[in-house]
């Protein structure tokens, strides 16, 4: 992904301008899921090979940004405007 790709991904989130269940379903639920197993599964994988506790934590909440960011995007959803 190009810097400007991402730069438009995460502006277009914050300011509320991408498809509400675009972001919920694939961007935090499907692909965050993902990617936190995925750190998970490789943070357990070090600590069975005897690496530090340390690296271990830090890999498995690497992903905690991403998270945050995808739970501060829903939150700042605007309600729907209705008429009358």
């Amino acid at each position: 992904m190009q810097a400007a790709d991402m730069r438009t991904f995460i502006k277009d989130r914050w300011l509320d301008r991408s498809n509400r269940h675009q972001v919920l379903w694939r961007d935090m639920l499907i692909t965050g899921s993902l990617v936190n197993l995925l750190l998970t599964f490789l943070a357990m994988m070090l600590l069975a090979q005897g690496f530090s506790v340390g690296l271990s934590v830090m890999l498995h909440f690497a992903a905690l940004p991403y998270n945050l960011f995808m739970l501060c995007s829903i939150w700042r959803w605007s309600p729907p405007v209705t008429a009358g």
